[in-house]
């Protein structure tokens, strides 16, 4: 059913670009660093939630079996592994701020590529592509992070 596919990508594109877009429009910080070339995209993307500040969380995006996926973590130092750290945070030793996962959830299916660069005006462009049962679509969105540093 082609119609039936097509309704399917569409509300996937659509609701994986809302929820990606409100979360980077929010975001405090973008952790990753994204490819300044539309030719040689970036696939992932991990910025600091602008949400709670208080709170120190990452939300990373990634793509893992044809599944976009929303990662949330912290990181903390090893004398307080309960508290949230900043990523660029180092123990005493030297050694970087240890990451835990604390969701991990797909937001949409049927990827086939998952693409993010970024202008020298930090606008950063996001383009989403998938296919079911050779249905195929490709949503694009481009955004400018209103807290970004």
């Amino acid at each position: 059913n082609k119609g039936g596919d097509f309704a399917e990508i569409a509300q996937n594109g659509r609701i994986a670009l809302e929820r990606m877009s409100r979360e980077l429009r929010q975001a405090e910080e973008i952790v990753s660093t994204l490819s300044q070339n539309q030719s040689s995209p970036s696939g992932e993307i991990q910025f600091l939630d602008g949400h709670d500040l208080l709170t120190l969380n990452y939300i990373r995006y990634y793509i893992a079996a044809a599944a976009l996926h929303r990662e949330v973590a912290y990181y903390s130092l090893t004398e307080a592994p309960t508290v949230h750290a900043h990523y660029q945070d180092l123990n005493p030793d030297g050694s970087p701020a240890a990451k835990t996962v604390t969701e991990d959830e797909i937001i949409a299916e049927y990827i086939t590529a998952f693409q993010l660069w970024e202008s020298p005006t930090r606008l950063v462009n996001i383009s989403i592509s998938l296919t079911r049962d050779g249905t195929a679509n490709t949503f694009t969105t481009a955004l400018y992070g209103r807290n970004l540093h």
